[in-house]
């Protein structure tokens, strides 16, 4: 899915999905579970499998990122214009694809 946007070409992205099948069994027989569906398991390739051999315990970006910077929080106030590095809002974005995001306080009038 994320290799296209990378630039990565249609073989390439066969040999990367034949390569995070293969980490996905090596896990399976360290870890003693199918990791392979887990979401978050072959992001960053695979670097969410890597971290859940040592212990990890994945979870979702936007929940991470949330506990600590309190983001929900944010959009009870009106901002003047947000400045966003993301490409572009997706068909990914709602499935956990965080924004890197600068948002400007609104400007206090004197």
């Amino acid at each position: 899915m994320y290799g296209p946007q990378k630039g990565a070409t249609p073989e390439q992205v066969d040999m990367l999905a034949a390569s995070l099948e293969r980490l996905a069994q090596v896990a399976q027989s360290t870890l003693g579970e199918d990791i392979s569906q887990t979401p978050g398991s072959g992001a960053s390739g695979g670097l969410g499998t890597g971290l859940m051999l040592f212990g990890t315990t994945l979870r979702a970006r936007a929940e991470a990122i949330n506990e600590y910077f309190e983001f929900d929080q944010v959009f009870e106030n009106q901002w003047d214009f947000v400045i966003t590095a993301e490409g572009s809002l997706d068909f990914q974005s709602p499935n956990g694809k965080v924004s890197q995001s600068f948002i400007v306080a609104p400007f206090a009038l004197c």
